[in-house]
C-alpha cells in the first residue's frame, strides 16, 4: 500500500476547511491529518505532525499565514506550503514567496 500524502489545512474559516476536506475526501491518496484556525496553530501542528503539505490561508487572526510559513521554513520543517488567498494584490504573492 502506498503512503498517503499527509495534509494540514490552515484557514480561519471553518466552512473553507470543510470544503477543502470534502474535495480531498474523493482522493484516497490524500489524508487530512490536522486543521488550524490561525498561524500559531498551523506551526504547532507542523511541528507535531510533520505533514507533506500545508494548505495555508494568508489572512488569519492571531498570526497570518505568511508569518507562519516563514517560521515553519526557518525551523527546517520539511514539506511544502501552498498559500491560499482571495487577495489579488501582487504584494501578497511576493511576501508569500519570500516566506518560503
Amino acid at each position: 500500500m502506498e503512503r498517503k500524502i499527509r495534509v494540514i489545512i490552515a484557514d480561519d474559516s471553518e466552512q473553507t476547511r470543510e470544503n477543502i476536506r470534502a474535495i480531498f475526501d474523493y482522493d484516497e491518496s490524500i489524508e487530512i491529518i490536522g486543521e488550524a484556525q490561525n498561524g500559531i496553530e498551523a506551526i504547532e501542528l507542523a511541528r507535531e505532525l510533520r505533514p507533506d503539505i500545508i494548505l495555508m490561508d494568508i489572512n488569519m487572526p492571531v498570526m497570518d499565514g505568511i508569518k507562519a510559513a516563514k517560521m515553519i521554513t526557518d525551523e527546517g520543517i520539511e514539506g511544502s506550503i501552498v498559500m491560499m488567498s482571495i487577495q489579488e494584490e501582487r504584494e501578497y504573492i511576493k511576501k508569500a514567496m519570500s516566506a518560503g
